[in-house]
């Protein structure tokens, strides 16, 4: 059972339950176009220029859970590298 707020993140409810939780980071990439579906979500223009994350979580060697984001380009520009 899992509920979260907007002060409870992923990150800290699962180490409360005391599983470990490592991030893998794989694809960090500025797209050239954010796709439709997503676009209309985020309340951007279709084409809008995005960052494209991939990761996955782990507990220990086993992948809890895959994660995309698409966030816009001038939203992530002030965000350092090592932060995603």
């Amino acid at each position: 059972d899992e509920s979260f707020s907007p002060l409870t993140s992923f990150a800290d409810h699962w180490a409360r339950s005391g599983r470990s939780l490592k991030v893998e980071l794989r694809r960090l990439e500025r797209a050239a176009t954010c796709p439709r579906p997503f676009a209309e979500m985020l309340g951007i223009e279709a084409g809008s220029p995005i960052v494209h994350i991939e990761r996955f979580r782990l507990s220990g060697s086993i992948r809890i859970a895959w994660d995309q984001r698409f966030i816009p380009v001038d939203v992530a520009k002030g965000i350092p590298r090592q932060k995603f």
